[in-house]
């Protein structure tokens, strides 16, 4: 994983080399006006921005957008929850009510790769392997973990409510944080367990 951090304003992304956040490069973002809804810098130096309806692809060390995709099917709700990309750059998820997308990046090119309609509720690339993709559903208690790009099932686990919504990941444990927004859950992917 890098050492590098982003940041983003209305008017700027800034890219830092490290937890110093010093000298940062500065690359211009025309968001003013919109919501950043995610924003992802992968190990490969390129940051993905979600902004209503909009997919960017920004190259750090060109200091440019290189893609865009429209997002038709836009989260309405919990739209952090809605969006990930794999921290080796290779792959981005939306998902919403009415489905999933899950589109590839190969040298500045956006190809959908995956779609189904079933009710997501949210979505998360595994940071430890960035093949792996955690999902939860709006209509039941399940979280599974597919591969991509073929989407097969590697996991399912029960989880103690529906509609749970994935937080963030541990990369140093690998525990997931997760919640339905009364309480917050930890979940050891490898046992299964609530911890």
């Amino acid at each position: 994983n890098s050492t590098k951090v982003a940041a983003a304003t209305s008017d700027n992304i800034y890219v830092f080399a490290d937890k110093n956040l010093k000298n940062p490069v500065t690359i211009p973002l025309d968001s003013w006006g919109n919501t950043v809804d995610h924003l992802y810098l992968t190990d490969n130096d390129i940051i993905t921005v979600a902004q209503p309806k909009k997919l960017s692809l920004i190259n750090v060390k060109e200091k440019r957008e290189v893609a865009t995709m429209n997002i038709d099917d836009y989260p309405e709700a919990s739209k952090w929850a809605c969006f990930s990309t794999s921290s080796d750059g290779k792959y981005f998820c939306v998902v919403t009510y009415n489905g999933i997308n899950i589109h590839s990046i190969e040298n500045d090119t956006i190809s959908h790769i995956y779609t189904d309609n079933r009710a997501y509720r949210s979505t998360l690339f595994n940071i430890n392997d960035p093949g792996e993709l955690f999902l939860t559903y709006n209509d039941n208690s399940d979280l599974e973990i597919r591969s991509v790009p073929d989407f097969n099932l590697l996991k399912t686990i029960n989880l103690p409510s529906e509609a749970q919504v994935i937080r963030n990941t541990d990369p140093e444990s690998g525990l997931l944080l997760l919640t339905d927004y009364d309480y917050l859950y930890i979940l050891n992917i490898n046992s299964s367990e609530i911890v």
